[in-house]
């Protein structure tokens, strides 16, 4: 995940201004060097996943399409801490590496046994 997360964070690295920019584009060079502090940001899972599809020029709609559910769902998938398996292995056919998403986890529905002592 490591190389993974430093190439997607050279998304957002910012070369060195030149020594002298024009008057006009002074501005410019006032937001470059602000810049540059992005490549300090730690960026989370979600984050990553986010600059991956829009990099790729898919959004969650295209992906509620292909796999005909509510962009809702998509999106609760995106953020959670886990998905069901069958949906991961959906995601991975789509292209999205396994990385970006959530752990396959199927968890059972209702309620929790409690531990008998």
């Amino acid at each position: 995940m490591d190389e993974s997360k430093s190439s997607l964070k050279a998304i957002w690295r910012v070369s060195e201004p030149s020594a002298r920019l024009p008057d006009s584009l002074l501005p410019l060079n006032k937001v470059m060097s602000s810049m540059k502090d992005l490549t300090q940001i730690d960026l989370t899972r979600q984050d990553m996943l986010s600059i991956w599809l829009k990099r790729q020029g898919k959004s969650q709609a295209d992906i509620a399409r292909a796999l005909e559910v509510g962009e809702v769902s998509v999106s609760r998938w995106m953020r959670a801490s886990s998905i069901p398996v069958r949906r991961h292995e959906q995601l991975l056919k789509l292209g999205i590496p396994a990385e970006l998403l959530p752990p396959p986890l199927d968890i059972t529905p209702g309620p929790k046994r409690k531990d008998i002592k």
